[in-house]
């Protein structure tokens, strides 16, 4: 089983006023990294009569096995040493140990050459498909080359529209986490994140926003600084906790702007296992929202009312038992900030949104949930609330109803704006509930037993398709 970081988070909360949330720690069931890769097409796994090998960062598959799964006809020539692909007006030629491809004519340049290995020829795989007018993702928890043979609009999006939203918000900082180290021990100081580092964190925050069509938000420099203090505080008593105690030897001050944080703040922590924890994968998995039924983290990212947010962190060695030692992280987003003057209209949030959804923002036994418009809905009734979700894929229809509570329910606490729905796409009992989200599954969500706020019966109905960017 190959390591992640493991990621342990509590909900935003107001003393007195919102429930403080419990917390969980991720277990990964990813495909190790010694495992093959595997060939995904439409959402079904490609059989292949050898594993695809990996040469100077591409994949290289059986020619034979691509070409055809892909709908090409394929050519050997064995003189020439040439593989020839056609599909309609396109055709691809390949030669073996050249890193000269042709399509239509025109010459590109390969990263790896065609080979034969073991009796076996072996062709780029992202080149022949992209070739083809493929769309070409990589799964990287799973190991897995995506291949979607057509990008047809699913609830007014395509694949290349979130992909274009994701490279608009994509992270492009680098460099160190601070450019002031924070301190631990008297006398304690916050520390300060380098400006770079916050503007990801923002961006992801951004990228999901505008996925569900909210308004995007900006970063408040005395939420960061506020943000940071909190994380000190976590970090000194080594606790995740929205109520820390004083440590005996830090001032009321620094104590009191910290505690504040963390009361008004979505919060975690990172074991950083294999690279340093970053503010989007805190932002990720509070959007994952693993140990909560409230799905409190969530819904305050996704709060149409949001206009500032403020990010910290802090870092120390964990001498843990089971891991040895081991750097940690506790972060802080502080969240809770209604002065948005222009909220987005909206029916329900969605998330994952409806349309195209990326993979890799999905987890293994992941909740998903539906906000309704309090100005629009009656508050949603657990009793009455019942409703369907159908993979269209595989068949798979998983009943919303009272009963399932180990699968779905109503949360009416005040995290953000309005109730929300909640469930799961396949039922607790079939053992496929604890595999990885796979590309290309497309699944219908339909929800009834809601009501708008004039007691006329609604319907919430939207489709969600997965895909590798």
């Amino acid at each position: 089983m190959k390591l992640k970081p493991v990621k342990i988070i509590a909900g935003a909360a107001v003393l007195a006023a919102m429930l403080i949330a419990p917390l969980n720690q991720e277990a990964s069931a990813d495909r190790g990294h010694w495992m093959p890769i595997e060939v995904n097409i439409d959402g079904k796994i490609l059989a292949l009569p050898v594993d695809p090998v990996t040469q100077s960062g591409t994949t290289l598959v059986p020619m034979r096995a691509i070409f055809e799964a892909l709908g090409a006809k394929v050519t050997w020539d064995s003189k020439t040493k040439k593989v020839t692909g056609k599909k309609g007006s396109t055709t691809v030629e390949l030669t073996i140990g050249s890193k000269t491809a042709r399509l239509n004519g025109q010459a590109s340049q390969l990263l790896a050459a065609p080979q034969i290995i073991e009796g076996n020829t072996m062709i780029p795989l992202r080149y022949v498909s992209e070739s083809l007018g493929m769309h070409v993702g990589w799964y990287e928890s799973e190991r897995q080359v995506y291949i979607a043979t057509n990008d047809k609009p699913v609830e007014g999006t395509t694949m290349a529209s979130i992909k274009a939203l994701y490279d608009k918000y994509a992270p492009t900082y680098t460099g160190p986490r601070f450019v002031e180290e924070p301190s631990l021990v008297v006398p304690y100081k916050p520390g300060k994140l380098a400006d770079g580092f916050l503007q990801n964190g923002l961006k992801a925050t951004n990228f999901v926003r505008e996925m569900v069509g909210l308004t995007p938000v900006i970063l408040d420099s005395e939420m960061n600084k506020s943000a940071q203090y909190g994380a000190v505080l976590l970090t000194s008593l080594r606790q995740l906790t929205h109520t820390p105690t004083q440590p005996a030897d830090m001032d009321s001050e620094f104590y009191n702007t910290g505690y504040y944080a963390t009361t008004h703040s979505n919060i975690g922590s990172h074991h950083e296992i294999d690279a340093p924890a970053t503010l989007v994968d805190a932002v990720k998995d509070y959007m994952l929202d693993w140990n909560t039924p409230s799905l409190g983290h969530r819904r305050w990212i996704l709060n149409p009312h949001l206009n500032k947010i403020g990010f910290g962190l802090s870092t120390f060695m964990d001498k843990n038992e089971v891991l040895g030692p081991t750097p940690m992280s506790f972060d802080v987003m502080n969240v809770l900030d209604e002065s948005q003057s222009n909220p987005s209209d909206y029916d329900y949030i969605a998330w994952p949104s409806k349309g195209y959804f990326p993979v890799s923002w999905l987890g293994h036994t992941y909740k998903w949930s539906v906000t309704l418009n309090p100005a629009k809905y009656q508050q949603p009734n657990l009793d009455q609330v019942h409703g369907t979700v159908t993979n269209l894929t595989d068949g798979t229809v998983l009943e919303i109803k009272p009963e399932n509570w180990m699968t779905n329910g109503v949360n009416d606490e005040n995290y953000g704006e309005g109730s929300i729905i909640y469930f799961v796409t396949m039922p607790y009992e079939d053992d496929r509930f604890f595999d990885a989200p796979i590309p290309g599954h497309e699944f219908v969500v339909e929800l009834s037993g809601i009501y708008k706020t004039d007691g006329t019966p609604a319907t919430v109905k939207y489709t969600v398709k997965l895909f590798a960017m």
